[in-house]
């Protein structure tokens, strides 16, 4: 009797564990260029089905494009990161990272808490260089 108690206490809670477990991700469209879009404690987050040397090149050319203030980037064959700045000196940091040799990770941050606006408008322009 009492483990049909937990079982059904159990069942009715659930949901409300599943919900409110704090890191929610609220997923977009994906796009032709990779899988869903997901938008993490003020990260975007998507793997796009490019190699890393192909995301690399479509970032700083998108990077040029936003004209976007480049303050150092680095990277090897495995991962790469932009620390940039828009006009109003709001930090945006980009890091890609290699998940196969055709599949890259890429996570854009706008300032400290977050922009998922402004991070939208990179990824887009990213993806129209690829």
């Amino acid at each position: 009797m009492m483990r049909r108690h937990v079982a059904l206490v159990a069942l009715l809670c659930s949901p409300f564990l599943i919900f409110s477990g704090g890191c929610v991700a609220f997923l977009l469209a994906g796009g032709a260029a990779g899988g869903a879009v997901a938008y993490v404690r003020g990260e975007l987050q998507v793997t796009l089905d490019y190699s890393i040397d192909a995301c690399r090149t479509a970032t700083a050319k998108a990077v040029e494009s936003l004209q976007l203030t480049k303050k150092s980037e680095t990277g090897d064959a495995v991962c790469a990161q932009f620390a940039l700045e828009n006009a109003q000196t709001t930090p945006i940091n980009i890091k890609l990272e290699r998940v196969s040799d055709s599949s890259t990770r890429l996570v854009i941050r706008v300032g400290t808490f977050g922009d998922q606006n402004v991070s939208q408008r990179v990824l887009d322009e990213i993806k129209s260089q690829l």
